[in-house]
């Protein structure tokens, strides 16, 4: 459980006013700047997992903020998370932007351009090490055992996320791997057991779990530049294509050969 907020050893809101826990107000306007912004006040930006302990559709830690708001996470360059609620769906709290809509917005263009909005006005630091702490502790809860312990050739058994989350049912394993067995090493580096090659060469995508529905990994490389290894395919072009539209099925690309490998877990 996450304890919160604003005492020692505790992650600590901040906002454009100054917050009820802190008098240092939150001016940011880019996601490098809540990064810095958390760095000097001798903290670091929090990861989602700290912002949303209890994942998509509840409320963050300390509470649901008022109106549409966003905030940085450090997940990832560019990665944010909807504190309060969008579009008036509750529903929407603890999302992040690249999963709003079904994931067709991507990460935000204004998260980069340098320009100060009404939806900026919350940020959540964590004390200095409080985020590898947790990440080691939820890798250890997590489906990190993979099943039959190396990638599985699919044969174009499945067609779309969905399918693939039971095709690994009836391999007999209890899921689809989560992001952090395939790319261990994380964006950039390669895969789990090296770059997977299939029907269409090196493009390769595969479905992982632990993070909502429709997500893909590339596992090959993608537009023949290796530092498109490991990214997802909503963070592919800068997030712009969000999730696949041929996620939710489409025979065609499991038959060409885009789909060929899969990591399943126990």
């Amino acid at each position: 459980m996450i304890r919160c907020c604003g005492a020692a050893g505790q992650p600590t809101w901040f906002d454009d006013e100054g917050s009820q826990y802190n008098a240092a107000t939150w001016q940011g306007t880019t996601w490098g700047s809540g990064v810095t912004f958390c760095d000097n006040q001798g903290m670091e930006l929090c990861p989602y997992a700290i912002y949303c302990p209890d994942g998509g559709a509840s409320s963050p830690v300390g509470g649901t903020k008022g109106g549409d708001m966003w905030a940085p996470v450090s997940d990832r360059a560019n990665q944010w998370v909807q504190v309060g609620v969008w579009g008036g769906d509750a529903t929407t709290t603890c999302l992040g932007h690249h999963e709003i809509a079904g994931g067709i917005h991507g990460d935000p263009a204004w998260g980069q351009d340098g320009s100060r909005h009404g939806f900026m006005k919350h940020i959540l630091c964590c004390p200095v090490g409080m985020a590898a702490s947790v990440k080691s502790a939820k890798s250890k809860e997590g489906l990190t055992t993979i099943h039959t312990g190396d990638w599985m050739a699919t044969t174009g058994g499945y067609n779309s996320w969905g399918a693939a989350v039971d095709w690994c049912i009836a391999q007999g394993a209890r899921n689809l791997c989560p992001y952090e067995v395939y790319c261990p090493d994380g964006a950039g580096s390669p895969p789990f057991n090296g770059r997977r090659v299939g029907g269409t060469g090196d493009d390769q995508w595969a479905p992982y779990g632990g993070d909502g529905e429709n997500r893909w990994v590339q596992t090959g490389i993608w537009q023949s530049d290796p530092g498109n290894t490991c990214l997802g395919h909503h963070e592919i072009a800068d997030g712009r294509h969000g999730n696949p539209g041929w996620g939710s099925g489409d025979q065609g690309v499991a038959d060409a050969g885009y789909l060929d490998w899969v990591l399943c877990c126990d």
